[in-house]
């Protein structure tokens, strides 16, 4: 049967304010000594009904004698809805006890406690994405531009930001969504107690479950959240959940449903969907690190957890180096000289990696440790990842050095298949690669590691290795891929330097990180003379190429210019090379816009050329065609006639004399005499077309002759598809090494000036330098 319901006589609320006032009490220290909530006290002030323990706990606490008028007094027949109250202020006493109890305080990086009240986040909404999106993956992954997008996938565009509290209180349902270690799970702890301390739905009952913990109970039975949230409240009737949950005073905080396994995941956001709908007045808040889930939630708010404002940054750091010490003064020192240091302008590349939770821990960690902060990411991941992977932390089992290694290679593979984000099949096969050739085959089964659980470790308990769409991995950062990927090519191209290796560095994608990665060395230069000996190589046993290459070597030692002898050779090699690689260019409308294109074209890459000398680099740049030295202006033009051929032999003659380029005189009239076989193109055209029929070929070839044999320039090499192939490698390889001399600071003089001597030279006169050095030493 159902009790009655109670309420305090005016007597007794009269006396206790005034053991209140008398005393100089507020309501907040009446909680206190009571142990009652707020609602209570509220509730007992106000003349609403409380139960008589409530008031024996006032009376006592203020020191007050309990008379015969103060007692309660009926209020009526019984109320349903009154006892419902009075039964959730009961268990919302009981849940947040365990609350406060659990998740008061969060575990930082190093080990050390703070509250969690302390730590806070904003948060943005997001677009929403399609169904058909979420529920397909491989949808994510076609148009998605992992590059620019990395942090972004399987996120909404942003919209308005808001602080936490604010975005939760207006949505009674929204899913939190964020990058990895951004902050969700701590942020869910930080509801749980601002609930319990009335800051958010002061009269909700906060349940807060981390999904993974089901994974275990999953089966298909849909209750199996019911029955968890039974257990929580600590109730021993079912009904009285099931009028609780009717009642809408229920705030449930769901915390990672990407951290399950995808079967028990799937029943699981089932059941919550279910759940949503069944018990509609509740507030659900879900983190997850993705909107890209098998199933969509009707009604539910997207929220992503934003990057932490400058203000939040020093909070976060203040909060970090006072939990170090025993004094709030000398952790807020260290904060300072902390955010000091991430305010310097060497230091930004670090600032802004440090705007997510666990990424500012890593910062905060290695400043407490190391006494600085690293000015780039290879460094900060290196210390980073030396405190992360420190061997007492790991499983005595594990080396540690394999996780370093099965990283390295796990990035190496992602990115030789042009990959940052892969399937789960596709990463058990490298772990498995892995690890199959890192024990030998007849080591027993229990002493080998498992993919399972090499791959929990990496996932959750480290968090380098994260499921980013049901199937999809990849690693936490783009610049963490970037950090394995450059440890990786430091062992894999030093100290000994493979075929197969320098055939990777000619794709686009791997130089960015090579030159990270050489610029680690501490002695680069064995590295650079096998680079170079291997480029020498691509076409050292092609007979017809060597010829080739020695007529670029006798072309740039003839002629008189300015620019470094290797440039030289560089604008030789590159304005043949543009003819053999591209020769069906369309022809142009007329002579100055052949050299116009000649000076802008992409199809001239003349940028090796540009590396080595900067004189030549500024005419390019600047298109300033009249600062060119004279030879290489004569040929420039020359070859451009090449192009255009009869059409335009009057124009280049004219565009001679307008630029007063001196022509030796010998080549001027053969010139002339050339442009007067041909008939008049503005005139009778039918005349020009068959004269150019019938003579055309011939007319061309003795045009081409007369200029090879006053400029050496303008041969028909004739070449094959597979030596264009050796050439443009060649070429791509001299690029690459002369970038290196660019980029690489610790090359020495010596190396320097023996790469830069012998570059784009024929194999013969490389070796007989070598020789004549080898003699000089000895």
């Amino acid at each position: 049967m159902a009790s009655r319901s109670f309420q305090a006589h005016q007597q007794a609320i009269r006396k206790v304010k005034q053991a209140l006032a008398r005393d100089t009490l507020q309501q907040k220290i009446l909680e206190k000594l009571t142990g009652l909530s707020p609602q209570i006290i509220s509730r007992f002030l106000t003349g609403k009904p409380i139960d008589r323990e409530a008031l024996e706990s006032i009376y006592s606490a203020l020191g007050l004698a309990l008379e015969e008028n103060d007692g309660l007094i009926e209020n009526g027949e019984p109320d349903l809805d009154r006892e419902l109250s009075v039964l959730i202020e009961q268990v919302r006493q009981h849940c947040c006890r365990k609350i406060k109890r659990r998740h008061s305080q969060v575990t930082l990086l190093n080990q050390q406690q703070v509250e969690v009240s302390q730590l806070c986040v904003d948060l943005c909404t997001v677009e929403r994405l399609s169904r058909e999106t979420c529920i397909s993956p491989a949808n994510l992954l076609q148009d998605f531009k992992p590059q620019q997008d990395f942090e972004r996938f399987g996120l909404g565009e942003p919209q308005q930001r808001l602080s936490g509290l604010q975005a939760i209180a207006r949505s009674p349902k929204s899913i939190v969504i964020g990058k990895p270690g951004s902050g969700k799970s701590t942020f869910l702890k930080h509801l749980a107690i601002a609930c319990c301390n009335g800051q958010l739905h002061s009269d909700y009952i906060p349940i807060l479950l981390e999904l993974k913990e089901l994974t275990p109970l999953v089966t298909r039975r849909n209750a199996l959240l019911k029955e968890y949230i039974h257990l929580e409240l600590g109730l021993i009737d079912p009904l009285q959940t099931e009028n609780i949950l009717n009642s809408g005073k229920v705030l449930l905080l769901f915390d990672g449903l990407d951290e399950m396994p995808e079967t028990a995941r799937r029943n699981v956001q089932y059941q919550i969907r279910n759940f949503s709908q069944q018990y509609y007045k509740n507030s659900i808040v879900l983190t997850c690190r993705t909107q890209a889930t098998e199933y969509t939630f009707p009604n539910f708010e997207y929220v992503e957890v934003v990057n932490l404002s400058s203000a939040q940054v020093e909070q976060f750091a203040k909060n970090w180096f006072c939990a170090l010490t025993e004094k709030p003064h000398h952790g807020n020192i260290l904060a300072k000289q902390f955010i000091g240091k991430l305010r310097f302008r060497e230091n930004q590349q670090i600032a802004k990696l440090a705007v997510t939770p666990i990424l500012l821990s890593f910062a905060c960690w290695v400043f407490q440790t190391f006494k600085y902060l690293p000015s780039c990411h290879f460094d900060f991941y290196e210390q980073s990842i030396k405190l992360l992977l420190d061997p007492k932390d790991i499983d005595s089992s594990l080396d540690p050095q394999l996780f370093h290694e099965l990283l390295n290679y796990i990035a190496t593979k992602s990115f030789e298949r042009e990959e940052l984000f892969f399937e789960e099949k596709t990463l058990q096969k490298d772990i498995t690669d892995y690890l199959n050739r890192r024990y030998p085959s007849d080591l027993n089964a229990q002493d080998k590691p498992e993919y399972k659980a090499i791959l929990e470790i990496l996932e959750e308990q480290y968090g380098l290795l994260l499921e980013r769409a049901p199937g999809i991995y990849s690693f936490a950062h783009l610049t963490l891929h970037e950090y394995f990927l450059t440890k990786a090519i430091l062992d894999r191209f030093s100290p000994q330097f493979s075929d197969r290796s320098f055939s990777s560095l000619m794709q686009k994608s791997w130089q960015d990180i090579f030159f990270l990665a050489a610029e680690r060395m501490n002695n680069p230069d064995d590295l650079l003379l096998q680079i170079k000996q291997k480029t020498d190589t691509i076409i050292a046993t092609n007979q017809k190429l060597q010829i080739f290459m020695a007529w670029v070597t006798q072309k740039a030692s003839l002629v008189q210019v300015s620019y470094k002898q290797a440039a030289v050779r560089a604008f030789y090699f590159s304005l043949a090379v543009d003819r053999i690689l591209e020769p069906k260019l369309a022809r142009s409308l007329d002579f100055s816009h052949a050299v116009d294109r000649a000076l802008k074209s992409s199809l001239h890459d003349r940028s090796l050329a540009c590396h080595l000398d900067e004189n030549l680099n500024r005419v390019f740049k600047y298109n300033s065609i009249r600062k060119l030295d004279y030879e290489f202006l004569l040929d420039l033009i020359l070859d451009c006639l090449l192009v255009t051929f009869a059409y335009d032999l009057g124009l280049f003659l004219t565009f001679v004399d307008n630029l007063h380029i001196q022509l030796e005189h010998e080549l001027k009239q053969s010139l002339k005499r050339f442009k007067s076989q041909l008939p008049d193109a503005e005139g009778d055209k039918s005349t020009y077309q068959k004269w150019w029929k019938s003579n055309s070929e011939i007319w061309t070839q003795n045009l081409r002759l007369t200029i090879i044999a006053y400029r050496n320039i303008g041969y028909d090499w004739q070449f094959k598809t597979q030596e264009k192939e050796l050439l443009k490698q060649y070429y791509d390889a001299n690029k690459l090494l002369v970038e290196c001399l660019k980029r690489i600071s610790r090359v020495s003089g010596d190396v320097r000036q023996e790469i830069e001597s012998t570059l784009l030279l024929p194999i013969a006169e490389i070796e007989k330098r070598r020789k004549n050095n080898y003699q000089k030493v000895s």
